[in-house]
């Protein structure tokens, strides 16, 4: 569904679930789901891509034009997107 949404048109039931894990601790997991009517199909997906953590930093020396910047490390966050998708496709 999420490469060719037109292809729902011609779709069977069906579910997909995929695992990726790339570099740097990134992760994907994506899940859709196409349904056959009597004219056309409709698909539904997900798909969640984990970013990981990174470091928090500041930079300690704002307003001091004659030194060179300094920075603090003031601990970490995550990151991460979820996507919703609904589709429709038939024959014409």
């Amino acid at each position: 569904m999420h490469y060719n949404p037109a292809g729902l048109a011609r779709s069977k039931r069906r579910i997909e679930i995929e695992h990726n894990d790339y570099f740097l601790d990134l992760k994907q997991e994506y899940v859709a789901l196409a349904f056959p009517m009597e004219v056309g199909a409709i698909g539904v997906s997900v798909n969640y891509m984990d970013l990981g953590s990174f470091t928090q930093t500041v930079i300690t020396n704002v307003g001091d034009p004659n030194s060179p910047a300094s920075f603090a490390t003031t601990g970490e966050f995550s990151a991460s997107n979820t996507q919703l998708a609904v589709g429709y496709g038939r024959e014409l």
